[in-house]
């Protein structure tokens, strides 16, 4: 045992504590992903991004930008910023920025947006709108809505 004042003593260390840093509050610029294996059927509200690369069907709103990835199916009316799409989509697309279609992209429904791109390869079945105004609007209804519509405006004639 050493003992005080000789010449190899020395006082013991303090106890080390790791440094312990806390995660910033959650902000509207993380990611939500719907991975490869999930499915998901009902109404998906997000505040942040989305990136989906599974089965998906519903409605889809997103404050952030959505991502289609090329192994995702989706069955869905997507609301967001922006969105790109790069697997099988069937639905309406409402975007306040812009819509892209990758080359893998294999798109079924109507589009509305500021700006669409549509890269070599990318097969779109649809219409499509570049205006934010009310006819825009008008596209991003669900079908049965506009035949409901439509049926009604008949029956008045």
């Amino acid at each position: 045992m050493r003992r005080k004042g000789s010449e190899d003593w020395r006082e013991p260390e303090a106890p080390v504590r790791p440094n312990v840093t806390r995660e910033p509050p959650r902000q509207a610029a993380e990611l939500t992903v719907i991975g490869a294996g999930a499915r998901l059927e009902g109404n998906l509200v997000s505040v942040a991004s989305l990136r989906i690369e599974g089965h998906v069907k519903g409605q889809i709103t997103a404050e952030g930008d959505v991502t289609v990835a090329p192994e995702a199916q989706v069955d869905s009316d997507i609301k967001a910023a922006n969105v790109t799409i790069a697997g099988a989509y069937r639905g309406n697309v409402t975007a306040t920025g812009t819509i892209e279609l990758a080359s893998t992209a294999k798109v079924e429904g109507n589009i509305s947006c500021s700006a669409l791109i549509v890269n070599q390869g990318a097969s779109f079945s649809g219409q499509s709108i570049m205006d934010s105004t009310e006819a825009a609007e008008e596209l991003a209804k669900p079908a049965e809505l506009k035949v409901d519509t439509q049926k009604k405006d008949e029956d008045a004639k």
